[in-house]
């Protein structure tokens, strides 16, 4: 009795500490926050990040103050359980719902549109490959107005020369985009690869916390974190690049030079997704630990294993980009063309020193707030549980492997520095995010050979997890539908079958450049272009059709109604 008397009071301290520190935390997070609105003038039209930040996460970081008070009333580990216990027997069918769930999302909250130019270099690029070429081609005379200035050669690559105009990314991530795009269903992808993830995630705690019911919590924990589940719903790349981290631990956690040669092919094809820093940090920790255990053998096959899509897909598209890279002007700072971009050897070391540096106030200001978004959009508490996670379990080299790489991915990212913009939660980190529910588990998942997790913990970091999945994915989700919607509705487009020729005007509005879009070959009978005044709008359209009218006119820009495009002369201009 006094036994039981005592492993409910450490229980109760246990659960204690954790919503303390947790309340803690997310206190100093709305604290930054509340403190940065008070920086802003206008704290809703500042940069993407920032705005997302400020408006959107100030209320996440009450509900989520909400969610952690109400859980210390948490009493039952029943219903949490059940839910646990269903996802660990059925990860298939899990899957399969998540699928539907998450396509649905892609329509209905993401509208199936690329809302960062990030995302839209991807399906813009799996569009020319999907009709069959490897770039697109626009009217040389006008491709500033297709292309507005700022986005060239740092999220498109345009030759004036040519016409011709690829992603300034690597290609990976397009491949894999391209057969969705080709059966018109593009959204269908990353709830594909988020579907999938789950397995995967499902398999990687079974086999390193050797539980069963280890799974279940994992994919419980990925479920309720609105940033997973919205970046599935997304063009982004980076779900591609957890799916691919977790399938090579998978490959590695017992390593034979077969799976190390199999993991070289996945680690490969996450270097060529996009750019090929999120796998290097990731993989960097596993590589050093095949090397210190001299294991030479499978660490030869892993690095055999990566040279097929290298230098098949990542060398392959550099050799054909640098034609019309020689055409283009020098990539930007922002890191979009350095991964692609050809040149001389001295010109890829110029390059690497620009975005190579050490962290400024500006990027730690940064990092800090990207860790914010890190604690608010997952789980309630699921950094700290993933921390004690470790702790219980670090006598474990898998889980220190995954610590590792975790910390290799944040860490690595202040001494880059880009500019996340826009992103559902911390999108840097989202490469490693799958360590987060698996060491997460370790603390209320029930497993032979181990101390058995706290009775008292279990049903307030259940709660926590429900709760954020019926409650906290609800609010992020109207909050990215509301984010893109409003982003949809800044240029009013006409509903018409006749075709037609919009001007967006740059200045007046917010991220409209954004807006200005074409097919890859201008197929279709709308053509979006950058605005270059009035005067020169009417002139560029009565070229196409000397009867065009205009139909609409607004702060936003034009449009005007033509009888066919594109016309011939728009091709032949000089």
């Amino acid at each position: 009795m006094n036994q039981d008397r005592t492993s409910i009071y450490l229980g109760e301290r246990e659960s204690s500490r954790f919503l303390s520190w947790s309340l803690v935390i997310t206190g100093l997070c709305l604290a930054f926050i509340v403190f940065s609105r008070m920086l802003f003038i206008d704290y809703r039209t500042v940069h993407a990040f920032w705005h997302l930040l400020l408006n959107q996460d100030y209320w996440g970081a009450w509900l989520t103050i909400g969610l952690l008070i109400m859980a210390a009333m948490a009493k039952s580990i029943t219903p949490v359980l059940a839910v646990v216990g269903f996802f660990a027997r059925r990860p298939g069918i899990t899957a399969v719902a998540a699928f539907v769930f998450f396509s649905a999302g892609a329509l209905l909250v993401y509208h199936d549109h690329p809302i960062s130019m990030d995302e839209y270099s991807a399906r813009f690029q799996s569009e020319i490959f999907a009709g069959g070429h490897l770039a697109g081609k626009y009217p040389v005379a006008f491709i500033d107005w297709l292309v507005p200035g700022p986005f060239q050669n740092h999220f498109l690559v345009v030759s004036h020369e040519t016409g011709e105009v690829i992603s300034a990314y690597l290609p990976g991530f397009a491949l894999l985009l391209t057969p969705f795009t080709f059966l018109g269903i593009p959204w269908a992808c990353n709830p594909a690869i988020g579907a999938i993830s789950l397995l995967a995630l499902h398999k990687v705690a079974r086999e390193i916390l050797a539980s069963k019911e280890a799974s279940g919590w994992a994919i419980l924990f990925a479920l309720a974190s609105p940033a997973y589940t919205i970046t599935a719903m997304s063009y982004y790349s980076m779900p591609a690049h957890l799916l691919l981290n977790l399938v090579y631990t998978l490959l590695l956690l017992r390593p034979t030079p077969g799976k190390a040669f199999v993991a070289g092919l996945v680690g490969g094809l996450a270097l060529v997704l996009h750019n090929p820093l999120p796998h290097t940090l990731y993989a960097l920790p596993w590589i050093a630990w095949l090397i210190y255990r001299r294991d030479f053998r499978v660490a030869g096959m892993l690095v055999l294993g990566y040279l097929p899509p290298v230098l098949g897909i990542g060398v392959g598209w550099i050799v054909f980009s640098s034609g019309l890279q020689a055409t283009a002007s020098v990539g930007n700072e922002s890191g979009g063309a350095i991964w692609t971009a050809g040149g001389s050897w001295h010109a890829w070391v110029d390059r690497i020193s620009n975005i190579v540096t050490l962290p400024d106030m500006a990027v730690l200001t940064m990092r800090l707030a990207g860790t914010i978004k890190l604690w608010l959009w997952a789980v309630p508490g699921l950094m700290l549980l993933a921390f004690l996670g470790f702790r219980s379990r670090s006598q474990n080299t898998a889980v220190r492997l995954l610590l590792a790489s975790a910390a290799a991915t944040y860490v690595g990212y202040f001494v880059f520095p880009f500019d996340q913009g826009h992103g559902w939660g911390y999108r840097y980190f989202h490469s490693a995010w799958g360590v987060l529910p698996v060491l997460a588990t370790a603390v209320v998942a029930r497993s032979a050979g181990n101390v058995q997790p706290s009775t008292r913990l279990i049903p307030v970091v259940g709660y926590l997890a429900l709760s954020s999945l019926v409650i906290s994915t609800p609010l992020r989700l109207f909050q990215a539908e509301a984010f893109i919607d409003q982003h949809l509705k800044r240029l009013p487009l006409m509903g018409t079958s006749e075709p037609t020729v919009t001007f967006v005007e740059s200045r007046p509005g917010y991220y409209m450049e954004d807006l200005v879009r074409n097919p890859p070959r201008l197929q279709g009978k709308r053509v979006i272009m950058l605005s270059h005044g009035a005067e020169f709008n009417e002139q560029l359209v009565r070229e196409i059709d000397p009867t065009a009218r205009r139909v609409m006119m607004g702060s936003w820009g034009e449009t005007w109604q033509i009888r066919s495009y594109p016309a011939p002369a728009i091709y032949n201009r000089n």
